[in-house]
């Protein structure tokens, strides 16, 4: 399968509708390279001590889409040393599976005694909350996608016990998630719906959850067929009334007949708590509301009360929190 890689010129980049954040080497002066690559891209946004071979001129090109959930990232970049290292991963703020989507060249990951080798058209999964050594002796192009752990075990609860995985690129369910991918990057560039970006990243983490199972790599989901019953009826409940300040974990359990206690072990087998399902499904509400056009005179007081936000700052400190920014500088960049 060819990949078609984003256009990056500065034209696609402002007529982009998510404004994606673009970093290159060929915008800088070459003075400057060396030590905006290590101090600014490895040890701030990466978190990793970088390197490169003297023989191999150092080159990179990023272009970043921040979108909520799993941000992707389009790389391309010369050879390097890349080393995550236990005080790296100490200072990290939270836990993420790091999916990489091979479209060209090689690239080595070695964590602990698991070592993989990605080429074209493989995809691999790396546990950042555990030191990594990643290597390429060629340029390499990938797609990049920052999964939050738990996100990850809501699909896979075996991921906690991840270093590195390798997904055959010669697998069908492999060649469905580079699909995939490509139909993201494409509606990244040229959609203005956010909220079929968001149903494009889960059918992205569908396909690797499934790409997993179908080559036997790790556990499939956990819960018996009456606890995927109990928890589905209150996922139900809880989409219900979303907007209910009332809506709680003793309300939610008392739904289906389940104690409190009962009810949130039941939750953790699949990976997530009743808390974080509330608050995931109001701000993923939120979110699309603050990008629909016909609510555009709703102040974000009005949606925060609409979702069962005390007020706006309640929501705010949320939204800032799970996707970057404020949800008023949401509004702005989806009318750009």
């Amino acid at each position: 399968m060819t990949w078609h890689e984003p256009v990056l010129s500065s034209a696609a980049t402002h007529a982009s509708w998510l404004a994606p954040v673009r970093i290159s080497s060929e915008d800088m002066e070459p003075s400057q390279l060396l030590q905006y690559w290590q101090d600014h891209l490895c040890r701030h946004v990466i978190q990793a001590h970088c390197s490169t071979p003297s023989d191999h001129p150092l080159f990179f090109d990023l272009l970043h889409y921040p979108v909520p959930g799993a941000g992707v990232t389009w790389l391309r970049d010369s050879p390097q040393l890349v080393t995550r290292a236990p005080e790296h991963v100490k200072r990290a703020e939270g836990h993420h599976v790091v999916v990489m989507v091979q479209h060209e060249g090689t690239t080595f990951v070695r964590s602990g005694d698991c070592d993989i080798v990605l080429n074209p058209g493989d995809v691999g999964l790396v546990a950042d909350w555990r030191p990594s050594l990643t290597t390429a002796n060629a340029s390499v192009a990938q797609s990049v996608l920052m999964v939050p752990l738990e996100q990850m075990r809501g699909l896979l609860p075996k991921t906690t016990d991840l270093s590195v995985l390798r997904l055959d690129g010669g697998h069908h369910g492999t060649g469905l998630v580079q699909q995939i991918m490509q139909g993201l990057h494409l509606q990244l560039k040229w959609g203005t719906d956010l909220g079929s970006v968001g149903h494009f990243q889960q059918a992205l983490l569908q396909s690797v959850a499934g790409a997993c199972l179908a080559q036997g790599l790790m556990q499939p989901q956990r819960g018996s067929r009456l606890e995927h019953y109990y928890f589905e009826r209150m996922e139900a409940f809880i989409r219900a009334h979303l907007g209910s300040a009332e809506l709680l974990p003793a309300s939610i359990a008392a739904h289906v007949g389940l104690s409190v206690s009962h009810a949130q072990r039941l939750y953790r087998t699949f990976g997530t708590s009743m808390t974080r399902s509330i608050r995931d499904k109001r701000l993923d509400a939120a979110q699309r509301d603050l990008r629909n056009p016909s609510l555009k005179n709703l102040t974000v007081q009005e949606i925060a009360y609409q979702w069962g936000f005390y007020d706006a700052a309640h929501l705010s400190h949320a939204f800032r929190k799970a996707f970057g920014v404020s949800p008023k500088e949401w509004r702005v960049r989806g009318q750009g």
